[in-house]
């Protein structure tokens, strides 16, 4: 059995306080954050509500935007036949 000394005596990872070993720590720490964090945003879960919410909007938009066209066109039509019979 290993002991205790024989353990903490990585050959493969400094064990030291020097700034370059912090460093590389450093930089796995910010490593392994960012991948964990890219991987519970990949996986979050769906929610219905918001995307209700974003198919809502588009409808509103598409119905707005049709219902202007339709006033626009009864209003040539109407400036049309108002020419007309002048």
């Amino acid at each position: 059995m290993a002991t205790r000394s024989e353990r903490q005596d990585y050959s493969w990872r400094p064990n030291d306080n020097s700034v370059s070993t912090q460093l590389k720590y450093e930089l796995e720490a910010q490593h392994w954050h960012r991948a964990f964090k890219h991987a519970d945003q990949k996986n979050k879960p769906i929610t219905i509500g918001q995307d209700l919410k974003v198919i809502g909007l588009i409808f509103t938009l598409i119905v707005s935007i049709l219902t202007w066209v339709v006033l626009l066109f009864i209003e040539v039509f109407r400036w049309l036949r108002s020419y007309k019979s002048h």
